[in-house]
C-alpha cells in the first residue's frame, strides 16, 4: 500500500489534513540532513487523488543562525467519493 493510499484509508469521508513541508526554495538540509521540498504541484502528486485543496500558504521562517526557511503548508479535504 502506497502512503496517499494509507492516508485516503485512514480520513473519514470528507476528512481533513494539513501537511507542511519544505518550500520548493526551501532549505536543501536541515540539521546536517538532505530534505524533500515541494511546490503545491508536486504534493498534489505525491497526495494523489481523492483530496481538494482548501487552503494554502508559505512562511518565510527566521531560522538560527540568521538563516531563513522557505515552508508551504496546505490544507486539504478528502473528496466524498473517495
Amino acid at each position: 500500500m502506497n502512503k496517499s493510499e494509507n492516508l485516503r484509508r485512514s480520513l473519514k469521508t470528507e476528512g481533513h489534513f494539513i501537511i507542511a513541508t519544505f518550500a520548493e526554495d526551501g532549505a536543501l538540509k536541515c540539521s546536517g540532513l538532505e530534505v524533500e521540498r515541494y511546490d503545491l504541484e508536486k504534493m498534489r502528486e505525491t497526495i494523489g487523488e481523492g483530496f481538494e485543496l482548501v487552503q494554502s500558504f508559505r512562511e518565510e521562517h527566521q531560522a538560527p543562525f540568521a538563516t531563513t526557511q522557505n515552508f508551504l503548508y496546505a490544507h486539504f479535504q478528502k473528496n466524498k467519493d473517495f
